[in-house]
């Protein structure tokens, strides 16, 4: 694919329990972007028999993040695939320090975003969410019996963390509290657009919000046309079309205005 298809280059951050989770998925299919998350990567890591496992591990069992180099190193990796380098990616929840960002805007062009959203809400909503949120062992999506119920399938595979506890995710609400204007700053230097996106709302209004500033971007940037044209060009090379259906389906009528 040329140029022109490539898709936005998007960092989604926001604190613990913001919606992440949920709105990540939603963007990266609706833009056919490879979606990277550090979780994912560092369950790859681990399964994958590499040098550093040893401190992925122990960081992972203790509930503590990895090192700022591994992380980095981690990511970079990924965001250099045929998949993402050509097509864009979305960052889910990374960078979560001013380490990572630093490493990011250093490692040139291909690593620096298009778009950076923080999503917020609430620190009571985001405790009343974390604290009775599980994850599928498998896939590491996250539910909650009230706001992301398990579908049947998954449920044998739900596990509990066992430091969802009020006062150790409060403490981690404060590391994001420290850290998150220090990460802005790094982009904002670069150049780079953020905007800041309610999400004690419902998430399909959050995501329009979303579309509406990268569509913004990628118009500015690429022109109008663009999107229309990348689109056709990626649906047969890297689209997961049941996986775009699906998302097709839960955002169904959630446009307020016509997308191409």
């Amino acid at each position: 694919l040329g140029r022109a298809a490539r898709g936005p280059r998007v960092v989604l951050l926001g604190k613990p329990a913001s919606g992440k989770g949920t709105i990540a998925p939603m963007v990266s299919c609706a833009y056919r972007l490879a979606q990277v998350g550090l979780g994912g990567l560092l369950r790859s890591r681990l399964r994958a028999d590499a040098e550093d496992d040893d401190d992925v591990a122990r960081a992972m069992l203790l509930g503590r993040l990895v090192s700022d180099k591994i992380a980095s190193k981690l990511v970079s990796e990924r965001l250099s695939r045929p998949d993402a380098a050509a097509g864009g990616w979305l960052l889910d929840g990374f960078p979560r320090t001013p380490g990572q960002a630093r490493a990011m805007a250093s490692g040139g062009p291909a690593m620096l975003p298009d778009a950076v959203v923080v999503l917020d809400r609430p620190d009571d909503l985001a405790v009343d969410f974390c604290l009775g949120r599980c994850e599928d062992s498998a896939t590491g999506d996250v539910y909650h019996p009230r706001y992301a119920p398990p579908p049947p399938d998954v449920e044998s595979r739900l596990v509990w963390r066992t430091d969802d506890t009020e006062d150790v995710f409060r403490g981690r609400l404060a590391t994001h509290a420290r850290d998150i204007d220090a990460v802005l700053d790094v982009f904002e230097a670069a150049g780079r657009p953020v905007i800041r996106v309610d999400n004690a709302r419902s998430e399909l209004e959050a995501f329009d919000e979303i579309c509406d500033f990268l569509d913004e971007i990628e118009n500015a940037k690429r022109g109008p046309a663009t999107r229309a044209a990348r689109k056709e060009a990626r649906i047969s090379a890297f689209a997961a079309p049941a996986i775009y259906a699906e998302a097709q389906a839960r955002v169904s009528g959630a446009f307020t205005k016509p997308r191409p």
